[in-house]
């Protein structure tokens, strides 16, 4: 009976163990949630905390692209820089350099 079904860990769960930036935490979940069901089942979860983890510069950096582009269509161009840059607080961009 699929009702009764664990699926996995949904985002806002997922955001409950890690105390990352809401729009960090949305991301990452949103990369390791390959099947975009909404949920991490078990090797979702495994497979991107190794990669995050326990892998070389060259997975890390594939992590870090994967957030970078939200409409993941494998480039980074100005819309993903400017959703990027829609969950930076305006104060820090104020912040004064002595």
């Amino acid at each position: 009976d699929k009702t009764n079904k664990v699926v996995g860990i949904n985002q806002l769960e997922f955001g409950k163990y890690y105390e990352l930036p809401l729009m960090l935490s949305k991301r990452l979940f949103s990369v390791f949630d390959t099947d975009n069901d909404g949920f991490l089942n078990y090797k979702e979860f495994v497979s991107g905390m190794i990669t995050l983890f326990g892998s070389e510069f060259k997975g890390l950096a594939k992590i870090v692209f994967s957030i970078y582009d939200f409409d993941k269509d494998g480039y980074i161009n100005k819309e993903d820089i400017k959703s990027v840059f829609s969950y930076i607080p305006t104060n820090i961009l104020n912040i004064q350099y002595k």
